[in-house]
């Protein structure tokens, strides 16, 4: 196992300002460098519960992007013993399949980053002011795979070639009105706005990272489940209506291309869709999570959320309580 550094502190980061109803676990140090191990020391027992037992028998959760709200949500349960390359990031999922097969040759090399000044910032009506500038940020682009978002439709890289699937009705659409050209951060397909990649100690920290995605990609422990979790930006009702079939096809070319084949690997899909209705989304939508698609290894779930609901923050932000709540809810029985 890995020691802990910074951001792998499994359920703190420094940038964490959230607040919720649901308690963090925090374990103890050493736990998960422990579990397995030749011992079982007093770290297990816990008011007659086995962590040894519980830890061993949950799935693994995995960020896969496309931003900071995934991990955020494994956080909030608890759940997140170990770090990711995707956790606390930009990463739109054709990039994260490109990552994997290309075994993060474009991702961990500094000189395809450049730095950026940006800004959130929400458009949508429901906020006060509109539109609401949340936060100005430093970012670190990687010019590599946003050359890729640029040149679709033009010429036909490698990267967009798969298995009939059209890219330029891809992930990679950014959605409206968040542009490049109006500096917003979640306009970007692949962007560091926690960590400066150009530092050795963020170099070494995504080289552990790496590593630890791969030793579960290639070789898990006998019997271990991962899931793997992409949140999708969130998107108009109007949006969805035209954009649902080819997303459902991109998870599913997704799955059947990176995790099918992985022993172990399941993967859930989050489309976050904004609706026109106010808060409590309850009273306009009894099911706030809709399951689309469902398989053995694969579940693709819409969550529709009232019209004050932001998609920035740890995890969400404004009246996003209960989209959150039902989220964590569902993900916490894995």
């Amino acid at each position: 196992m890995y020691t802990n550094k910074a951001m792998e502190n499994p359920n703190t980061n420094s940038f964490d300002q959230s607040s919720s109803s649901i308690p963090l676990t925090t374990l103890p140090e050493g736990f998960a460098e422990s579990v397995g191990g030749p011992s079982k020391t007093a770290i297990f027992r816990r008011d007659e519960v086995s962590y040894e037992k519980e830890y061993c028998t949950k799935s693994v959760l995995v960020s896969l992007g496309y931003r900071c709200s995934t991990a955020g949500i494994i956080k909030q349960l608890g759940r997140k013993n170990e770090s990711y390359p995707f956790d606390w990031m930009i990463s739109r999922l054709p990039v994260v399949r490109d990552c994997i097969e290309t075994r993060f040759r474009y991702f961990i090399d500094p000189q395809y980053y450049v730095t950026k000044q940006t800004h959130t910032t929400h458009y949508h009506k429901g906020s006060v002011p509109t539109p609401m500038k949340i936060c100005d940020e430093t970012i670190y682009e990687n010019e590599h795979y946003q050359g890729f978002r640029e040149s679709v439709g033009r010429s036909k890289s490698a990267f967009f070639r798969r298995d009939e699937v059209s890219y330029e009705n891809s992930l990679l659409r950014i959605p409206k009105p968040l542009s490049i050209q109006n500096g917003d951060t979640y306009a970007h397909v692949c962007a560091m706005n926690h960590r400066d990649i150009h530092t050795k100690e963020t170099q070494e920290y995504y080289e552990r990272c790496i590593r630890r995605l791969y030793e579960l990609y290639e070789t898990p422990s006998k019997g271990q489940k991962v899931i793997g979790i992409y949140i999708h930006p969130t998107i108009t009702e109007e949006e969805y209506a035209e954009q649902s079939y080819q997303l459902i096809d991109e998870f599913r070319d997704f799955y059947d291309s990176v995790l099918s084949n992985a022993p172990g690997w399941s993967a859930a899909f989050f489309i976050m869709v904004r609706t026109v209705h106010p808060y409590p989304i309850t009273d306009y939508k009894p099911k706030v999570i809709e399951c689309v698609e469902s398989s053995e290894r694969m579940q693709i779930y819409v969550v529709y959320t009232n019209c004050d609901f932001i998609d920035a923050g740890e995890i969400f932000m404004q009246n996003a309580y209960i989209e959150t709540d039902q989220m964590c809810e569902l993900i916490g029985k894995w």
